[in-house]
């Protein structure tokens, strides 16, 4: 059997920087560049393109067509941002098969990636071009069409930079040698969300009628996300002062209801009298055993499947806040975060409440920092009567 002849990496005489590679089999040597058309400038870099070019090749692609991606003239189709991008959605739809990416990310991937005569396709700016047209001046000019003639504000177009970046990067993970450019991101005014107290929290929650108020006491009371409340199931519940949260719900679909990401980081939360007082009442020992799998909330004026949808949700929350007078209070804010944030500012330790919220990295409790003005206001009268006792 003979023996593939090895490359051959060599400096082009007279040349410093350029190199250029022998691949045998008849093949002329060619010179090696990054996949941006630039000249390599170390012999690591050349390295690294020649053991890709093997690679490839050694999958079955043919040499020229190789070659052709790292080519000064950026590689035509082979390079080709939009063919890049449907090979990219591909990798990512995979991954969400296997649960390894969200599928809610998918969907947004999707819809700004789309066919480029899509009015929600933000990528199209990019279709036409190759990966030697990327670079920061490039993105800065995307990024005010985004402005101006998508009409996006200024954390619309960060998400979609966001987007354009991971794909980037997933260009550079395939590709070594393509360096993902750095740009300035836009600015955005760091949302400030509103903070109920609890008295004024307890009496929305009191405004929302009976039967309907349980998914609402389980999202203030146990900090459970309102996609994963609407998912709930009935084996959910340990029939005590238990609840395992497990599953979240596929975009706003109630029958799409699906084991979600989050299934794999189960938490267990404890179940307040409240809440308990409604399961015992709504979930009975009958149903338990007969639909385990039906919803553990059910919305007595939905479909007859029972499961909330996300708009009746959201509905149910706004009609409660218009009765007592409340504005401008969206339901995530107004149940899970502002009791989140009491917690934090009665000093509840940052580990036990990313388990009870869910969050994986402790730092993301960060955002519930944010003190009402009550506990300001205390904090600082405790200040001035310890000065005072200190001077008397």
């Amino acid at each position: 059997m003979a023996r593939a002849r090895r490359r051959r990496i060599e400096e082009c005489p007279g040349r410093p920087g350029r190199y250029r590679i022998d691949l045998g089999h008849s093949a002329p040597r060619r010179f090696l560049f990054t996949f941006n058309g630039v000249p390599l400038g170390s012999r690591e870099l050349a390295e690294a393109v020649a053991a890709y070019v093997e690679a490839q090749v050694a999958r079955g692609r043919l040499l020229e067509d190789v070659l052709a991606e790292i080519s000064p003239n950026g590689g035509g189709s082979a390079s080709g941002i939009q063919q890049l991008l449907e090979r990219w959605i591909d990798g990512f739809r995979k991954k969400v098969e296997v649960e390894k990416r969200q599928p809610r990310t998918l969907m947004e991937y999707e819809r700004w990636a789309g066919p480029a005569n899509a009015a929600a396709s933000h990528f199209a700016y990019w279709y036409g071009k190759t990966l030697t047209d990327v670079d920061a001046q490039a993105i800065e000019d995307w990024d005010y069409v985004l402005a101006t003639e998508r009409k996006l504000g200024p954390k619309s177009r960060r998400n979609v930079l966001s987007g354009f970046h991971s794909f980037l990067r997933w260009v550079h993970d395939q590709r070594p040698t393509f360096g993902v450019p750095k740009f300035a991101w836009p600015e955005v005014d760091e949302h400030q969300p509103t903070i109920l107290s609890d008295q004024l929290q307890t009496k929305i929650l009191l405004a929302i009628p009976w039967p309907k108020a349980g998914i609402f006491y389980c999202m203030a009371q146990t900090l459970v996300r309102p996609s994963e409340a609407r998912a709930l199931r009935v084996r959910d519940w340990d029939g005590e002062f238990a609840l395992r949260v497990a599953r979240a719900a596929k975009d706003h679909r109630t029958r799409g209801v699906v084991r979600g990401l989050k299934a794999r980081n189960a938490k267990t939360v404890p179940v307040d009298f409240f809440l308990h007082d409604w399961l015992i009442e709504f979930v009975t020992p009958e149903q338990r055993l007969q639909d385990p799998d039906g919803p553990l909330f059910r919305n007595p004026d939905g479909r007859q499947s029972g499961w909330w949808s996300k708009s009746a949700l959201s509905y149910t929350w706004q009609q409660a806040c218009e009765k007592v007078g409340v504005s401008g209070v969206k339901m995530y804010e107004g149940t899970k975060h502002s009791t989140a944030t009491r917690l934090k500012a009665l000093g509840a330790d940052d580990r036990v409440l990313a388990a009870l919220a869910g969050h994986r990295d402790p730092r993301s409790i960060e955002k519930y920092a944010k003190l009402e003005p009550a506990t300001i206001a205390s904090a600082l009268r405790r200040l001035r009567e310890k000065k005072s006792e200190s001077t008397a």
